[in-house]
């Protein structure tokens, strides 16, 4: 008979101690986010406390929910543990994660007057960056200057490029997110704020990247998500921008935003796809959303494929086998360790790319009679009511009707002077409304 494996961090010493480290309660955290084994034992701690909890036993209790991501009964329970300043600390977190930033920013505000250095002061300042109070947060950062109270690690570049990002000064901001992401490449916070940068300068493959990294975290930046959603729209990748809300509602089930994007995203599937492919889409969807954590990887495959943000075996069947080895310390070992649990689900490297260029084609509309398309093509450019810029473009190009659009690559378009990231964009949703997409380049 076999035994269930022994958690990796010893739950009832960290939960026992009389005044919890910090930095072991959230090493704790971040275990029972990932391994079951710990998850089960912290559980069974909750399961022991009493219901009406207070002092010693509350704060047991408070550290197991919030070990559990139960932020908000977290947060309410620690407040029967006492005045000391871990009973505070730690409601201050869990108000923090639970989405009270700015309640949390004043307990810790009250701890620096005790204890002014360390984790006091990265918590106070991420609290007050996350309730928008930079002017507040500026104040503290003299206290960390050259490293201080703060330290030089990527929490504390993060901090301060978060300050310098609110304030305005986006250059700043990009170069310590930059110091932050050299000492840790997978920092969620940091990974997500270059994204949200890359994304209003307009450079999608760069904030994709970053809110991939921010979005393969657990628990995933649900901001991240959204975002990374949104941008899955704008390419006409319907699907993948579902995934992504859905992934936010699994998360929070009344997040507004995602219900309301995860609806329209839904509606443009079915807008654009015919039914067979939908129902063969049905048929794929639940083994393809099967996590990657679901199966016994090496380390080396597994820290290779979280940095890749392959989260789901859908996502992992997009990449082909070159693009796996390309990546540092991936090795043949690592690619037929992939390759075997790909065959168990009767999946390979690469199909998802061949799944996507049919939905393609469904999506231009290729499945259509050819005589309705050959008409749609013959329409002159102005039916699509396109902007100045974008006119101005056509022109340029030369095109006078909606087929000569789309023989025309993105690329094409974005060689015209003052033709930028909007105006893409607007080609791209008014091309969509008549079920068409403009040329892919072979690469």
């Amino acid at each position: 008979m076999s035994t269930a494996p022994a958690p990796a961090v010893d739950v009832d010493a960290v939960l026992d101690r009389a005044r919890p480290e910090y930095a072991e309660v959230a090493a704790l955290r971040a275990a029972a986010l990932v391994d079951p084994a710990v998850r089960k034992a912290v559980a069974a701690r909750l399961q022991a406390c009493p219901e009406r909890a207070s002092g010693s036993d509350a704060m047991v209790k408070g550290l197991c929910l919030h070990a559990l991501s139960r932020e908000e009964q977290a947060a309410a329970v620690l407040g029967e543990a006492g005045g000391g300043q871990a009973a505070r600390y730690f409601r201050a977190v869990a108000l923090m994660e639970s989405g009270k930033p700015s309640e949390a920013a004043d307990i810790l505000a009250e701890l620096l007057d005790k204890e002014p250095a360390g984790e006091h002061l990265a918590a106070c300042l991420e609290a007050l960056l996350r309730a928008g109070r930079a002017e507040e947060a500026e104040k503290l950062l003299p206290k960390a200057k050259d490293g201080g109270a703060l330290g030089a690690d990527a929490r504390a570049h993060y901090l301060r490029g978060f300050c310098a990002d609110l304030l305005g000064n986006r250059a700043e901001a990009l170069e310590l997110y930059g110091k932050a992401l050299a000492l840790d490449p997978d920092h969620g916070p940091a990974n997500f704020r270059m994204g949200a940068v890359a994304d209003l300068a307009g450079d999608e493959e760069a904030a994709l990247e970053h809110y991939r990294r921010a979005a393969a975290l657990r628990p995933p930046s649900l901001n991240a998500l959204l975002n990374l959603g949104i941008l899955h729209e704008d390419r006409g990748e319907f699907s993948r921008a579902a995934e992504c809300y859905r992934r936010v509602i699994e998360a929070e089930p009344a997040n507004a935003r995602a219900l309301m994007f995860l609806k329209d995203a839904e509606a443009s599937l079915h807008m654009f796809y015919d039914e067979d492919v939908e129902r063969k889409d049905d048929r794929r969807a639940a083994v393809m959303r099967t996590p990657i954590t679901d199966f016994e990887l090496s380390v080396r495959s597994r820290n290779c494929l979280a940095k890749m943000g392959v989260q789901s075996l859908g996502d992992l069947v997009r990449f082909t086998e070159q693009e796996l080895l390309s990546h540092k310390n991936f090795g043949e070992t690592s690619l037929q360790e992939i390759k075997d649990i790909l065959a168990q689900k009767a999946l390979r490297l690469g199909m998802g790319r061949e799944n996507e260029d049919a939905a393609t084609r469904a999506f231009m509309g290729i499945e259509k009679p050819q005589d309705d398309r050959e008409a749609m093509l013959k329409r002159p450019i102005s039916e699509l009511e396109l902007s100045v810029r974008s006119r101005n473009c056509m022109a340029t190009l030369g095109v006078q009707t909606i087929g000569d659009l789309v023989l025309h690559s993105e690329n094409d378009l974005m060689g015209c002077k003052n033709f930028g990231q909007t105006s893409m964009n607007e080609i791209r949703q008014k091309l969509a409304e008549f079920g068409l997409m403009l040329r892919t380049e072979e690469i």
